[in-house]
Protein backbone atom coordinates (compact mmCIF):
# COMPACT_ATOMS: atom_id res chain seq x y z
CA UNK A 1 0.00 0.00 0.00
CA UNK A 2 1.54 3.10 -1.16
CA UNK A 3 0.78 6.48 0.79
CA UNK A 4 1.50 9.95 -0.41
CA UNK A 5 2.22 12.20 2.52
CA UNK A 6 2.09 15.91 1.32
CA UNK A 7 3.09 19.03 3.48
CA UNK A 8 2.18 22.60 1.80
CA UNK A 9 2.71 26.07 2.63
CA UNK A 10 0.27 28.29 3.62
CA UNK A 11 -0.36 29.87 0.82
CA UNK A 12 0.15 27.40 -1.36
CA UNK A 13 2.33 28.11 -4.40
CA UNK A 14 2.42 27.30 -8.22
CA UNK A 15 5.28 25.11 -7.94
CA UNK A 16 4.00 23.09 -4.89
CA UNK A 17 0.25 22.49 -7.08
CA UNK A 18 2.51 21.13 -9.96
CA UNK A 19 4.95 18.88 -8.43
CA UNK A 20 1.98 17.47 -6.15
CA UNK A 21 -0.03 17.00 -9.63
CA UNK A 22 3.11 15.35 -11.32
CA UNK A 23 3.84 12.92 -8.41
CA UNK A 24 -0.09 12.36 -8.23
CA UNK A 25 -0.39 10.57 -11.92
CA UNK A 26 3.26 9.41 -12.03
CA UNK A 27 3.03 7.01 -8.43
CA UNK A 28 -0.95 6.73 -8.36
CA UNK A 29 -1.00 6.26 -4.52
CA UNK A 30 -4.02 4.43 -2.77
CA UNK A 31 -4.13 7.24 -0.36
CA UNK A 32 -3.19 10.55 0.02
CA UNK A 33 -2.09 12.68 3.41
CA UNK A 34 -2.78 16.22 2.76
CA UNK A 35 -1.06 18.35 5.42
CA UNK A 36 -1.81 22.60 5.98
CA UNK A 37 -0.59 24.74 7.94
CA UNK A 38 -2.85 25.37 11.11
CA UNK A 39 -4.26 28.58 9.97
CA UNK A 40 -4.93 27.50 6.56
CA UNK A 41 -7.78 28.30 4.76
CA UNK A 42 -9.52 26.83 1.58
CA UNK A 43 -10.18 30.68 1.00
CA UNK A 44 -6.54 31.44 0.19
CA UNK A 45 -6.18 29.01 -2.74
CA UNK A 46 -6.85 30.08 -6.64
CA UNK A 47 -9.56 28.67 -8.31
CA UNK A 48 -7.31 26.43 -10.17
CA UNK A 49 -5.80 25.50 -7.33
CA UNK A 50 -9.24 24.39 -5.56
CA UNK A 51 -10.08 22.30 -9.42
CA UNK A 52 -6.66 20.31 -8.83
CA UNK A 53 -7.71 18.87 -4.95
CA UNK A 54 -11.01 18.29 -5.85
CA UNK A 55 -9.99 16.29 -8.60
CA UNK A 56 -7.66 14.51 -6.52
CA UNK A 57 -10.22 14.25 -3.48
CA UNK A 58 -12.41 12.73 -5.72
CA UNK A 59 -9.78 10.63 -7.46
CA UNK A 60 -8.21 9.10 -4.13
CA UNK A 61 -8.90 8.93 -0.68
CA UNK A 62 -7.86 11.35 1.07
CA UNK A 63 -6.85 13.02 4.52
CA UNK A 64 -5.91 16.41 5.79
CA UNK A 65 -3.94 17.22 8.74
CA UNK A 66 -2.48 20.65 10.17
CA UNK A 67 0.89 20.95 11.78
CA UNK A 68 3.01 23.94 13.48
CA UNK A 69 4.43 26.06 11.17
CA UNK A 70 6.91 27.87 13.99
CA UNK A 71 7.51 24.09 15.39
CA UNK A 72 8.51 21.85 12.14
CA UNK A 73 8.60 18.96 14.28
CA UNK A 74 5.52 18.90 14.13
CA UNK A 75 4.65 17.50 10.95
CA UNK A 76 7.41 14.60 11.60
CA UNK A 77 5.40 13.46 14.85
CA UNK A 78 2.61 13.09 12.46
CA UNK A 79 4.51 11.24 10.15
CA UNK A 80 5.81 9.06 13.09
CA UNK A 81 2.32 8.14 13.81
CA UNK A 82 1.10 7.67 10.78
CA UNK A 83 4.45 4.83 10.37
CA UNK A 84 3.21 3.59 13.50
CA UNK A 85 -0.34 3.27 12.58
CA UNK A 86 -0.02 2.02 9.45
CA UNK A 87 3.34 -0.66 9.66
CA UNK A 88 2.46 -2.00 6.55
CA UNK A 89 2.36 0.69 4.40
CA UNK A 90 4.79 2.94 2.40
CA UNK A 91 4.75 6.20 3.28
CA UNK A 92 6.15 8.47 -0.19
CA UNK A 93 7.29 12.20 0.95
CA UNK A 94 6.87 14.93 -1.73
CA UNK A 95 9.68 17.00 -1.54
CA UNK A 96 8.26 19.72 -3.71
CA UNK A 97 6.15 21.04 -0.61
CA UNK A 98 6.22 22.56 2.52
CA UNK A 99 9.46 25.47 3.29
CA UNK A 100 12.79 24.17 4.01
CA UNK A 101 12.09 23.72 7.87
CA UNK A 102 9.05 21.80 6.88
CA UNK A 103 11.68 19.28 4.34
CA UNK A 104 14.58 19.10 7.05
CA UNK A 105 12.34 17.99 10.15
CA UNK A 106 11.72 15.19 7.46
CA UNK A 107 14.75 14.03 6.18
CA UNK A 108 16.01 12.09 9.15
CA UNK A 109 13.20 9.94 8.61
CA UNK A 110 13.76 9.38 5.61
CA UNK A 111 17.37 7.97 6.66
CA UNK A 112 15.72 6.27 9.21
CA UNK A 113 15.37 2.61 8.31
CA UNK A 114 13.08 2.08 11.43
CA UNK A 115 10.76 3.89 8.73
CA UNK A 116 9.38 2.95 5.67
CA UNK A 117 9.58 6.10 3.99
CA UNK A 118 11.24 7.63 0.57
CA UNK A 119 11.11 10.41 -1.52
CA UNK A 120 8.70 10.72 -4.39
CA UNK A 121 10.45 10.00 -7.89
CA UNK A 122 7.90 12.02 -10.60
CA UNK A 123 7.54 9.69 -13.98
CA UNK A 124 6.79 12.70 -16.39
CA UNK A 125 6.04 9.87 -19.08
CA UNK A 126 2.91 9.17 -17.31
CA UNK A 127 -0.32 10.97 -18.71
CA UNK A 128 -1.87 13.70 -16.32
CA UNK A 129 -4.36 13.41 -13.86
CA UNK A 130 -5.73 17.37 -14.47
CA UNK A 131 -5.14 18.11 -17.76
CA UNK A 132 -2.98 21.33 -18.25
CA UNK A 133 -3.74 22.03 -21.54
CA UNK A 134 -7.62 22.49 -21.71
CA UNK A 135 -8.77 25.05 -19.97
CA UNK A 136 -12.73 24.30 -20.43
CA UNK A 137 -12.11 21.09 -19.12
CA UNK A 138 -12.45 21.87 -15.37
CA UNK A 139 -14.89 23.95 -15.50
CA UNK A 140 -17.09 21.50 -17.50
CA UNK A 141 -16.14 18.56 -15.55
CA UNK A 142 -16.25 20.28 -11.79
CA UNK A 143 -18.99 23.23 -11.37
CA UNK A 144 -18.42 26.16 -10.07
CA UNK A 145 -21.14 24.92 -6.93
CA UNK A 146 -18.99 22.19 -6.05
CA UNK A 147 -15.71 24.44 -6.03
CA UNK A 148 -18.09 26.53 -3.80
CA UNK A 149 -19.05 23.46 -1.33
CA UNK A 150 -15.00 22.28 -1.74
CA UNK A 151 -14.22 26.03 0.06
CA UNK A 152 -16.69 25.48 2.60
CA UNK A 153 -16.06 21.74 3.64
CA UNK A 154 -15.57 20.98 7.00
CA UNK A 155 -12.18 19.53 6.23
CA UNK A 156 -10.18 22.74 6.31
CA UNK A 157 -12.00 23.81 9.48
CA UNK A 158 -9.33 24.82 11.59
CA UNK A 159 -8.61 25.36 15.09
CA UNK A 160 -6.39 28.16 16.38
CA UNK A 161 -5.88 26.54 19.85
CA UNK A 162 -4.38 23.45 18.12
CA UNK A 163 -0.50 23.13 19.00
CA UNK A 164 0.23 19.93 17.95
CA UNK A 165 -0.94 17.62 15.01
CA UNK A 166 -4.80 17.65 15.03
CA UNK A 167 -6.33 13.82 14.29
CA UNK A 168 -6.83 12.86 10.74
CA UNK A 169 -10.30 12.98 9.11
CA UNK A 170 -10.35 10.62 6.39
CA UNK A 171 -12.51 11.30 3.51
CA UNK A 172 -13.79 7.83 3.58
CA UNK A 173 -13.98 6.79 6.75
CA UNK A 174 -14.69 3.23 6.43
CA UNK A 175 -11.06 2.57 4.36
CA UNK A 176 -8.83 5.25 5.85
CA UNK A 177 -8.24 4.66 9.46
CA UNK A 178 -7.77 8.08 11.40
CA UNK A 179 -5.13 8.68 13.51
CA UNK A 180 -5.42 8.65 17.24
CA UNK A 181 -3.73 11.18 19.73
CA UNK A 182 -2.18 7.72 21.32
CA UNK A 183 -0.18 6.98 17.85
CA UNK A 184 2.93 8.77 19.20
CA UNK A 185 2.89 6.83 22.30
CA UNK A 186 2.21 3.31 19.99
CA UNK A 187 5.08 5.02 17.97
CA UNK A 188 6.87 4.68 21.01
CA UNK A 189 5.97 1.30 22.00
CA UNK A 190 6.90 -0.20 18.61
CA UNK A 191 10.37 0.51 18.91
CA UNK A 192 10.82 -0.31 21.98
CA UNK A 193 9.59 -3.63 21.31
CA UNK A 194 11.97 -3.67 18.18
CA UNK A 195 14.97 -3.18 20.43
CA UNK A 196 13.40 -5.70 22.92
CA UNK A 197 13.04 -8.22 20.05
CA UNK A 198 16.81 -7.31 18.76
CA UNK A 199 18.24 -7.58 22.30
CA UNK A 200 16.16 -10.71 23.07
CA UNK A 201 17.78 -12.36 19.71
CA UNK A 202 21.23 -11.00 20.39
CA UNK A 203 21.35 -12.99 23.53
CA UNK A 204 19.83 -16.08 22.18
CA UNK A 205 22.76 -15.87 19.79
CA UNK A 206 25.35 -14.94 22.06
CA UNK A 207 24.27 -18.35 24.30
CA UNK A 208 24.56 -20.34 21.03
CA UNK A 209 28.14 -18.99 20.33
CA UNK A 210 29.02 -20.07 24.18
CA UNK A 211 27.50 -23.19 23.46
CA UNK A 212 29.59 -24.22 20.67
CA UNK A 213 33.28 -22.70 22.26
CA UNK A 214 33.24 -19.84 20.00
CA UNK A 215 34.28 -17.76 22.28
CA UNK A 216 36.14 -15.18 20.10
CA UNK A 217 32.75 -14.44 17.68
CA UNK A 218 30.83 -14.19 21.06
CA UNK A 219 33.36 -11.41 22.17
CA UNK A 220 32.51 -9.62 19.22
CA UNK A 221 28.98 -10.21 19.44
CA UNK A 222 29.48 -8.94 22.90
CA UNK A 223 30.38 -5.73 22.61
CA UNK A 224 28.39 -5.04 19.85
CA UNK A 225 25.26 -5.25 22.49
CA UNK A 226 26.72 -2.94 24.41
CA UNK A 227 24.20 -1.81 27.16
CA UNK A 228 21.83 -4.53 26.69
CA UNK A 229 23.70 -7.43 28.33
CA UNK A 230 25.56 -7.18 31.87
CA UNK A 231 28.76 -5.32 31.80
CA UNK A 232 30.95 -8.30 33.38
CA UNK A 233 29.80 -10.66 30.16
CA UNK A 234 32.21 -8.97 27.63
CA UNK A 235 35.36 -9.62 29.96
CA UNK A 236 34.29 -13.46 31.38
CA UNK A 237 34.25 -13.66 27.28
CA UNK A 238 37.67 -12.24 26.74
CA UNK A 239 39.06 -14.60 29.27
CA UNK A 240 37.40 -17.42 27.82
CA UNK A 241 39.07 -16.39 24.93
CA UNK A 242 42.51 -16.37 26.05
CA UNK A 243 41.76 -19.57 27.72
CA UNK A 244 40.71 -21.35 24.20
CA UNK A 245 43.59 -19.80 22.91
CA UNK A 246 46.38 -21.51 25.23
CA UNK A 247 46.62 -18.02 27.56
CA UNK A 248 46.16 -19.90 30.47
CA UNK A 249 47.87 -17.62 33.03
CA UNK A 250 45.89 -14.48 31.17
CA UNK A 251 42.90 -15.73 31.06
CA UNK A 252 43.41 -16.96 34.88
CA UNK A 253 44.58 -13.37 35.78
CA UNK A 254 41.73 -11.31 34.07
CA UNK A 255 39.12 -14.29 35.94
CA UNK A 256 40.81 -12.99 39.10
CA UNK A 257 40.05 -9.46 38.42
CA UNK A 258 36.28 -10.21 38.38
CA UNK A 259 36.79 -12.71 41.25
CA UNK A 260 35.93 -15.49 39.95
CA UNK A 261 39.15 -17.52 40.73
CA UNK A 262 37.43 -20.97 40.55
CA UNK A 263 36.96 -20.96 37.29
CA UNK A 264 39.78 -22.66 35.77
CA UNK A 265 40.98 -25.80 37.21
CA UNK A 266 43.51 -24.57 39.20
CA UNK A 267 46.27 -27.29 38.13
CA UNK A 268 49.26 -26.87 36.22
CA UNK A 269 49.07 -26.03 32.61
CA UNK A 270 49.23 -29.99 31.56
CA UNK A 271 45.49 -30.34 32.80
CA UNK A 272 43.98 -27.21 30.93
CA UNK A 273 45.93 -28.23 27.95
CA UNK A 274 44.22 -31.19 28.10
CA UNK A 275 40.64 -29.26 27.87
CA UNK A 276 42.35 -27.55 25.11
CA UNK A 277 42.73 -31.09 22.86
CA UNK A 278 39.32 -31.88 24.15
CA UNK A 279 37.86 -28.31 23.11
CA UNK A 280 39.84 -29.13 19.52
CA UNK A 281 38.02 -33.05 19.19
CA UNK A 282 34.53 -31.06 20.08
CA UNK A 283 35.09 -28.14 17.25
CA UNK A 284 36.18 -31.16 15.30
CA UNK A 285 39.43 -29.34 14.75
CA UNK A 286 41.70 -32.01 14.32
CA UNK A 287 44.84 -30.80 12.21
CA UNK A 288 44.51 -28.50 15.45
CA UNK A 289 44.45 -31.53 17.84
CA UNK A 290 46.92 -33.34 16.03
CA UNK A 291 50.06 -30.29 15.71
CA UNK A 292 48.96 -29.99 19.75
CA UNK A 293 49.56 -33.10 20.48
CA UNK A 294 53.01 -33.76 20.41
CA UNK A 295 54.40 -30.50 22.76
CA UNK A 296 51.45 -32.14 25.06
CA UNK A 297 53.36 -35.59 25.29
CA UNK A 298 56.74 -34.76 25.90
CA UNK A 299 55.45 -33.44 29.36
CA UNK A 300 52.90 -35.79 30.18
CA UNK A 301 56.17 -38.41 29.53
CA UNK A 302 58.49 -35.82 31.43
CA UNK A 303 56.39 -36.50 34.29
CA UNK A 304 55.57 -40.21 34.24
CA UNK A 305 59.35 -40.34 34.64
CA UNK A 306 59.03 -38.43 37.43
CA UNK A 307 56.36 -40.67 39.34
CA UNK A 308 57.47 -43.89 37.75
CA UNK A 309 61.80 -43.42 38.25
CA UNK A 310 62.06 -40.49 40.94
CA UNK A 311 63.65 -38.38 38.44
CA UNK A 312 63.78 -34.96 37.60
CA UNK A 313 64.72 -35.52 34.05
CA UNK A 314 64.35 -31.43 33.19
CA UNK A 315 67.74 -30.99 35.01
CA UNK A 316 69.67 -32.55 32.13
CA UNK A 317 67.52 -29.52 29.91
CA UNK A 318 68.33 -26.40 28.86
CA UNK A 319 66.53 -24.09 31.68
CA UNK A 320 63.01 -22.90 30.00
CA UNK A 321 63.44 -24.94 27.03
CA UNK A 322 63.43 -28.60 25.93
CA UNK A 323 66.43 -28.86 24.85
CA UNK A 324 69.20 -31.32 26.14
CA UNK A 325 72.15 -29.37 28.18
CA UNK A 326 74.73 -31.32 25.71
CA UNK A 327 77.56 -31.20 28.87
CA UNK A 328 74.98 -32.40 31.42
CA UNK A 329 74.56 -35.10 29.49
CA UNK A 330 78.65 -36.38 28.85
CA UNK A 331 78.86 -35.61 32.19
CA UNK A 332 76.23 -37.51 33.74
CA UNK A 333 77.07 -40.52 31.14
CA UNK A 334 73.11 -40.29 30.19
CA UNK A 335 73.75 -40.57 26.28
CA UNK A 336 73.41 -43.90 25.90
CA UNK A 337 69.87 -43.98 28.06
CA UNK A 338 68.41 -42.41 24.40
CA UNK A 339 69.58 -44.72 22.10
CA UNK A 340 69.64 -48.16 23.23
CA UNK A 341 66.57 -49.90 22.95
CA UNK A 342 65.14 -53.36 24.51
CA UNK A 343 68.04 -53.35 26.52
CA UNK A 344 68.01 -52.73 30.23
CA UNK A 345 70.78 -51.36 32.46
CA UNK A 346 73.53 -51.37 29.71
CA UNK A 347 76.33 -48.88 29.83
CA UNK A 348 76.24 -45.98 27.97
CA UNK A 349 77.56 -46.07 24.33
CA UNK A 350 79.96 -43.15 22.65
CA UNK A 351 77.22 -41.28 20.92
CA UNK A 352 76.07 -37.41 19.42
CA UNK A 353 74.19 -35.60 22.08
CA UNK A 354 72.10 -32.60 22.83
CA UNK A 355 69.53 -31.34 20.44
CA UNK A 356 65.75 -30.73 21.09
CA UNK A 357 63.98 -33.06 23.50
CA UNK A 358 62.21 -35.93 21.66
CA UNK A 359 59.30 -38.39 22.49
CA UNK A 360 61.98 -40.98 21.05
CA UNK A 361 64.13 -39.61 23.48
CA UNK A 362 62.21 -40.20 26.44
CA UNK A 363 60.64 -43.64 25.81
CA UNK A 364 64.03 -45.50 24.98
CA UNK A 365 65.07 -43.95 28.72
CA UNK A 366 62.35 -45.02 30.10
CA UNK A 367 63.17 -48.45 28.69
CA UNK A 368 66.84 -48.55 29.91
CA UNK A 369 65.36 -47.81 33.34
CA UNK A 370 62.61 -50.09 33.92
CA UNK A 371 62.74 -53.43 35.32
CA UNK A 372 60.47 -55.83 32.95
CA UNK A 373 57.27 -56.87 35.22
CA UNK A 374 57.24 -53.68 37.30
CA UNK A 375 57.51 -51.02 34.43
CA UNK A 376 55.61 -53.42 31.68
CA UNK A 377 52.07 -51.52 31.64
CA UNK A 378 54.09 -47.98 31.58
CA UNK A 379 56.34 -49.41 28.65
CA UNK A 380 53.60 -50.24 26.29
CA UNK A 381 51.52 -47.87 27.03
CA UNK A 382 54.18 -45.22 26.44
CA UNK A 383 54.69 -47.41 22.42
CA UNK A 384 50.87 -47.20 21.57
CA UNK A 385 50.46 -43.30 22.93
CA UNK A 386 53.83 -42.60 20.67
CA UNK A 387 52.34 -44.74 17.75
CA UNK A 388 49.07 -43.28 17.80
CA UNK A 389 49.77 -40.02 18.52
CA UNK A 390 52.67 -39.30 16.70
CA UNK A 391 53.66 -41.74 14.21
CA UNK A 392 50.75 -42.73 12.33
CA UNK A 393 49.56 -39.12 11.80
CA UNK A 394 52.84 -37.65 11.47
CA UNK A 395 52.13 -37.51 7.56
CA UNK A 396 48.26 -36.25 8.22
CA UNK A 397 49.63 -33.52 10.84
CA UNK A 398 53.13 -31.86 9.38
CA UNK A 399 53.25 -33.00 5.64
CA UNK A 400 49.40 -32.78 4.34
CA UNK A 401 48.02 -29.30 3.12
CA UNK A 402 44.54 -30.26 3.43
CA UNK A 403 42.13 -30.32 6.57
CA UNK A 404 41.98 -33.66 8.25
CA UNK A 405 38.43 -35.27 8.78
CA UNK A 406 37.66 -37.75 11.83
CA UNK A 407 37.39 -40.62 8.82
CA UNK A 408 41.08 -40.14 7.98
CA UNK A 409 42.18 -39.98 11.26
CA UNK A 410 40.58 -43.26 11.57
CA UNK A 411 41.73 -44.65 8.51
CA UNK A 412 45.73 -44.29 9.33
CA UNK A 413 45.50 -45.28 13.30
CA UNK A 414 42.63 -47.43 13.53
CA UNK A 415 41.07 -44.97 15.89
CA UNK A 416 38.97 -42.38 16.64
CA UNK A 417 40.25 -38.93 17.89
CA UNK A 418 38.27 -39.41 20.89
CA UNK A 419 39.88 -42.81 21.60
CA UNK A 420 43.33 -40.65 20.92
CA UNK A 421 42.14 -38.28 23.77
CA UNK A 422 41.05 -41.23 26.05
CA UNK A 423 44.44 -43.10 25.55
CA UNK A 424 46.12 -40.06 26.65
CA UNK A 425 43.39 -39.26 29.51
CA UNK A 426 44.74 -43.14 30.89
CA UNK A 427 47.85 -42.52 30.60
CA UNK A 428 47.72 -38.93 33.04
CA UNK A 429 45.78 -40.74 35.55
CA UNK A 430 47.60 -43.90 35.41
CA UNK A 431 51.34 -42.63 35.35
CA UNK A 432 51.56 -39.36 35.84
CA UNK A 433 50.67 -36.92 39.65
CA UNK A 434 48.42 -35.02 37.68
CA UNK A 435 44.87 -34.70 39.46
CA UNK A 436 42.41 -35.18 36.50
CA UNK A 437 38.96 -35.37 37.76
CA UNK A 438 35.54 -35.43 36.05
CA UNK A 439 34.78 -31.91 37.73
CA UNK A 440 37.79 -30.58 35.86
CA UNK A 441 36.71 -32.19 32.26
CA UNK A 442 33.38 -30.33 32.95
CA UNK A 443 35.20 -27.26 33.39
CA UNK A 444 34.38 -25.83 30.21
CA UNK A 445 31.18 -26.54 30.46
CA UNK A 446 30.92 -25.09 33.95
CA UNK A 447 32.39 -21.94 32.55
CA UNK A 448 29.78 -21.86 29.83
CA UNK A 449 26.89 -21.89 32.04
CA UNK A 450 28.13 -19.25 34.56
CA UNK A 451 28.64 -17.04 31.43
CA UNK A 452 24.93 -17.64 30.17
CA UNK A 453 23.49 -17.23 33.42
CA UNK A 454 24.63 -13.57 33.16
CA UNK A 455 22.37 -12.90 30.13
Amino acid sequence: MKILFSPFSDPVTESEISGFREICQSLAPDSICLCFPQDFTPDSLTDDQKRVFLAISNTYDSAIFYYDVNDPDTIASLLKAQCAAQPDADFVINQFGGSEAVQSALQPLIEDPAYNTVYASVDAAEPALVSEDADDAPETEIPEEAIEDFSASEEFTSDEDISVPETAVPADEEETPAVSSEAPAAAQDTDQIKNDAVSDFGKAMLAELVDSHDYHAALVLSRKLEGQIPEIVPFLLEAADMRSDGRFADANQMFRKCSLEGIMTGQQSVVEYYLLLDLYIKEERYIDFLRAVKPFLLEIMIAAIRKEFNMDITRYMIYGSRRWDENKLVLEQMTGKFNETFAYHTKPKPCKAGGYVTTAHLSNLMENLSVQRQHAGLILDTMKLRLNCEERVKTLAFYNMQGVTAQDIEKTCACRPEDLLLSILNYLRNHTDFTVTDEMLNSYQQMNEMIKSYL
